[in-house]
């Protein structure tokens, strides 16, 4: 049944094969009408009926129909046809009608199935493919390679020709793949490649594709249109040697961006349908991933070997620059031991002079020099000892200052006894320099315009750090000012606590008697120091 169902003939071959049929059934029919009596003799034509309807569907089985009514009543009646003949007639007509439309349904069902089976056939066959196609696609992030064996993979399977090309920024249109079912004209498509590079200008479908991010089919490629794509004569003579007549070319799009076009070309006309072009669409889509993937992956190896070169001349750079500090800090060590050294020399010659000044002033302003050279050499004392400790001397603790100051005034005392006590506090090694030459200066004034003892307190509180120097003397004559008092001393406090402190100076008598000075010095971060000596610029300007 089922090859009776198939359709191999044509609509004139089956209506021909069903008045064949006929034919043989009236031939077998004449012999057996002796032994059939008075009945019409339908049994053969019954056959006829069947086949034909078989053959060809509806019309080929009425057809056969009528012929075999009319030849069996012709055949039993000898002309005269009673009532039953007619009869027996009508009901032939009748189950043979029935029996051409049920082949009917049944020839279409088959060939309904039939075709769905083919589609189903092809679906799981282009399932196959793409899944073929992935495989080669995730073996290597080499696009280059894996899209030159997809492109062989789908010729001829697919199409007659294909070719991918890609859009690189900075390089143009480049076709990375391309085969043909015919290697000499593989040749032939890369030749014309090389020879007729495409351009954002052309009018190749390719150009139309990557510009507009949708597919072109052209079903019927006639010698007109390969004319108007020649550039030249020889150029149209190679695109005719191809036999391309029909084509589809798909844009390759990964997140939203067209990065070439797949193109499929064919040799028959008519030859991409609208699931064909789906199809290439889902392989063009994959293929872009591909492209994509390749290329993020470059990119982020290219921002990796950056990185790591960077990282390396960074690496360089921290090693020559701890090195030079290293060699800064040792110059700098040995700068301030020497510095220190040149100072005690100094001081020593200084009190030399001292001693062997006659003139009571003299004697006085070279013990004051002394003082304030040894207190000089003292600081720079403490700078290499930091410098040592932890290679840093740009910082000085305030309490270390006094704590090395403060001894070294007191054997020079005279049996006088200064008492200190004092909070840390870092500061800069200019501001530590100016700290002790005013601790100096006061102490210094201190011992002599009192008798007893001479207190040092260097406190910080609320924001600001306050240095005190109290004393048993005299105190201060009533509407005292500092400005109005000929005494170079004062000068040097009010200049040390304003212009390199930043601070305040008071002058105040204690209630139990004495005198005391109180220096209020602002506590300032490390980075506000360029804004204190810009505003101390001002100042003096003014």
């Amino acid at each position: 049944m089922d090859s009776m169902l198939k359709p191999k003939l044509t609509p004139g071959q089956t209506y021909l094969a069903a008045l064949v049929a006929v034919s043989i059934a009236t031939l077998v029919t004449l012999p057996a009408r002796a032994w059939m009596g008075d009945r019409v003799p339908f049994v053969f034509y019954f056959a006829a009926v069947a086949l034909s309807a078989g053959l060809g569907g509806l019309g080929p089985g009425i057809l056969a129909t009528a012929l075999s009514t009319a030849f069996a009543v012709l055949i039993a009646t000898a002309g005269e046809m009673p009532r039953g003949a007619r009869m027996e007639a009508v009901a032939f007509g009748l189950v043979g009608l029935l029996t051409s439309a049920l082949s009917e349904i049944l020839r279409a069902s088959y060939l309904r199935a039939e075709a769905a089976r083919a589609e189903l056939e092809k679906e799981r066959r282009r399932a196959a493919f793409l899944a073929e196609a992935s495989a080669i696609m995730d073996q290597s992030l080499d696009y280059n390679d894996t899209l030159s064996r997809v492109v062989k993979l789908m010729v001829p399977a697919v199409a007659d020709a294909c070719a991918i090309d890609l859009a690189e920024e900075g390089r143009g249109i480049r076709q990375i793949a391309a085969a043909h079912s015919d290697p000499a004209k593989t040749d032939l498509v890369r030749r014309l490649q090389c020879r007729y590079p495409l351009d954002s200008q052309g009018r190749n479908p390719v150009q139309h594709v990557l510009a507009s991010g949708q597919p072109a089919v052209h079903q019927d490629i006639s010698d007109r249109v390969l004319i108007q794509t020649a550039r030249d004569p020889e150029h149209l003579e190679a695109l005719r040697a191809l036999g391309v007549r029909s084509y589809a070319c798909v844009p390759l799009v990964a997140r939203g961006r067209t990065l070439g076009a797949l193109m499929l070309m064919s040799a028959s006309r008519s030859r991409y349908a609208p699931r064909d072009i789906a199809f290439a669409q889902d392989l063009a889509r994959r293929a872009a991933l591909a492209v994509d993937n390749a290329q993020l992956y470059g990119a982020a190896q290219q921002e990796l070997d950056y990185r790591r070169e960077t990282q390396a001349v960074l690496s360089r750079n921290q090693q020559e620059i701890a090195a030079l500090n290293a060699r800064l800090q040792r110059a700098l060590t040995e700068t301030h031991h020497r510095v220190k050294n040149n100072l005690q020399i100094i001081a020593a010659m200084v009190d030399m002079q001292a001693l062997e000044a006659t003139d009571p002033v003299y004697r006085t302003q070279f013990q004051r020099l002394g003082a304030s050279v040894r207190t000089l050499a003292t600081i720079h004392d403490i700078l290499t000892q930091a410098a040592r400790q932890s290679g840093d001397a740009r910082e000085v603790s305030a309490r270390a200052i006094l704590d090395k100051l403060i001894p070294l005034m007191q054997e020079t005392a005279a049996g006088r006894r200064i008492s200190y006590c004092a909070d840390d506090l870092p500061v800069t090694a200019q501001q530590g320099t100016s700290l002790a030459l005013l601790v100096n200066e006061l102490v210094s004034n201190a011992l002599k315009h009192s008798q007893g003892e001479v207190q040092v307190q260097f406190a910080v509180q609320n924001g600001s750090a306050v240095l005190q120097v109290m004393d048993d003397g005299q105190g201060f004559p009533p509407g005292f000012q500092p400005s109005e008092a000929a005494n170079t001393g004062l000068d040097l406090v009010e200049s040390l606590s304003r212009w390199d402190l930043g601070g305040q100076t008071h002058y105040e008598n204690r209630p139990e008697g004495g005198a005391c000075v109180r220096v209020i010095i602002p506590v300032r971060k490390q980075g506000d120091s360029q804004d204190r000596e810009e505003r101390m610029r001002g100042d003096a300007a003014a």
